[in-house]
C-alpha cells in the first residue's frame, strides 16, 4: 500500500518552515522523526507536539514517519517547485516528491487501523494520479 497525495507546493513549504522554526534545538531534532498525516483533504504534519496543517487532495490516506534529516531535505527542495501543486508518495523507505525520491529505511507508514504497510515508490502500481474528472 503507499499513500498518496497533491499538495500546493507553496503551502507546504510555509508550512514545514514554521514547523521547523519551531522545532528550533538541532541536536533534539537529529532524534526526531516528523509524522505526516494524510486525510482526505488535509494533511498535517506534526512533530513533538507541533503541528502545520495544509489542504491536500489524497489518493491514499494514512500516516507516514520520515526522520528529520529526510524532512530537512524535503525542506530544502521545496523552493524548487515554486506555486504549482506537487504529488507526493510515501512507502516504506521512500518519501517521492514529483519524481525526486529520497531513500531512508527508517520511513514507515501507517494505515489509520495502525497496521504497518510495505510497498516500493518505483513498483508498477505506483502511478501518477490522474486529475479529477469534471462534471
Amino acid at each position: 500500500m503507499h499513500i498518496r497525495f497533491r499538495v500546493s507546493a507553496a503551502g507546504m513549504n510555509i508550512a514545514c518552515r514554521r514547523l521547523g522554526a519551531r522545532l528550533r534545538n538541532a541536536l533534539a531534532i537529529s532524534r526526531l522523526f516528523i509524522v505526516f498525516n494524510i486525510g482526505p483533504t488535509n494533511l498535517e504534519i506534526t512533530s513533538d507536539n507541533v503541528s502545520e496543517g495544509v489542504p491536500a487532495e489524497a489518493e491514499h490516506d494514512g500516516m507516514a514517519f520520515i526522520p528529520c534529516a529526510v524532512f530537512q531535505g524535503l525542506v530544502g527542495t521545496l523552493p524548487f517547485f515554486q506555486r504549482r501543486k506537487i504529488e507526493v508518495g510515501f512507502s516504506k523507505g521512500k518519501m517521492c516528491i514529483d519524481g525526486i525520491v529520497f531513500h531512508n529505511r527508517l520511513t514507515t507508514l501507517r494505515d489509520f487501523c495502525g497496521s504497518t504497510c510495505y510497498g516500493f515508490v518505483g513498483d508498477r502500481s505506483f502511478q501518477p494520479m490522474r486529475s479529477p474528472r469534471r462534471l
